[in-house]
C-alpha cells in the first residue's frame, strides 16, 4: 500500500504499479472508509494491491499489516512548489483563485495545512515501523518505482 504526504508520488507510483502488473483500487477519503474495507477484504493476498491513500495509518492497520504498506513523503519546500500547480489539482487552484478574496493567503494556509499532515503521517509511520521514502526532486520515477519494488520483493 502506498501512504505518504502531498507530492510524494504516491499517484505516480501508484500509476506506474497499474501499468505493470497491479490492481487499481480508488482513492478514497475517509467517509468512505466502510466502503474501502469490505473492498479490501475481498481482494487476494497472493497479488500485490496498490492502494494511494493519504490517510492515517492506524485506520488501516487492522487490514493491511505495515510490512505491506510503504509511506512516501517529500520536503515541505517540494509541496508548497508543487500541491495547487499541479496538472491534476487545477480545478482546486480555479476555484481558489475565482472564489477567494486572498488567493495567495488562501495557498500559503492550505500548504502549511498539507504539511502538516505530510509530517504527521511520514512519523506516524517512522514510528509504527512503516517502510518510508522521501521523493526528492532529482528522484526519477524509475528509482521510486525500484525502491517500493524492493520492498515489496518483485524485482526480477
Amino acid at each position: 500500500m502506498a501512504n505518504g504526504g502531498p507530492c510524494a508520488g504516491k499517484t505516480t507510483i501508484t500509476k506506474k504499479f497499474v501499468e505493470e502488473h497491479c490492481q487499481w483500487l480508488f482513492q478514497v477519503v475517509e467517509e468512505m472508509m466502510d466502503f474501502f474495507i469490505i473492498d479490501l477484504l475481498k481482494l487476494p493476498d497472493d497479488k500485490p494491491i496498490i492502494i494511494d491513500l493519504g490517510i492515517m495509518p492506524e485506520f488501516i492497520l487492522l487490514f493491511i499489516p505495515e510490512e505491506r504498506m510503504i509511506c512516501f513523503y517529500t520536503s515541505d519546500a517540494e509541496i508548497e512548489r508543487l500541491y495547487y500547480f499541479r496538472e491534476d489539482h487545477k480545478m482546486i487552484l480555479d476555484c481558489i483563485n475565482a472564489y477567494t478574496l486572498y488567493p495567495e493567503e488562501t495557498i500559503k494556509h492550505s500548504n502549511k495545512s498539507m504539511i502538516k499532515f505530510s509530517n504527521e503521517i511520514k512519523n506516524i509511520c517512522t514510528k509504527l515501523g512503516i517502510k518510508t521514502i522521501e521523493r526528492t526532486p532529482n528522484m526519477s520515477v524509475e528509482e521510486q518505482f525500484r525502491l517500493v519494488r524492493e520492498h515489496f520483493k518483485m524485482l526480477g
